[in-house]
């Protein structure tokens, strides 16, 4: 089993709170290039920003998902080779453009 196969409404909402952390925190992970200059920066803090004027509850939401760090790993522990796997090139992917 893993957590998103119908384990229960709290499994459903650990989850989902970690996606719309994510998602709120998406143009630093995945879009703020290593040599961006100040007004790169700037535009994302902006969003950011945008996105905790509509999502006020997220300092709450990351504090929540903070205190259940150990489930999350241990979500990470259960998958199998394949995910691992997969989550390794997708980082590569993000990483260097490409995966080995």
């Amino acid at each position: 089993n893993t957590a998103a196969g119908g384990e229960g409404d709290l499994n459903t909402d650990r989850l989902s709170n970690l996606r719309k952390i994510g998602s709120a925190f998406s143009k630093f992970i995945f879009e703020l290039p290593k040599d961006a200059g100040y007004q790169v920066l700037l535009q994302h803090c902006e969003d950011l920003w945008e996105t905790l004027e509509q999502t006020k509850d997220l300092p709450e939401i990351m504090r929540y998902c903070e205190s259940e760090i150990s489930w999350y790993q241990s979500i990470w522990e259960m998958q199998g080779s394949v995910e691992k796997t997969s989550f390794g090139q997708m980082r590569s992917i993000n990483e260097l453009g490409y995966y080995e």
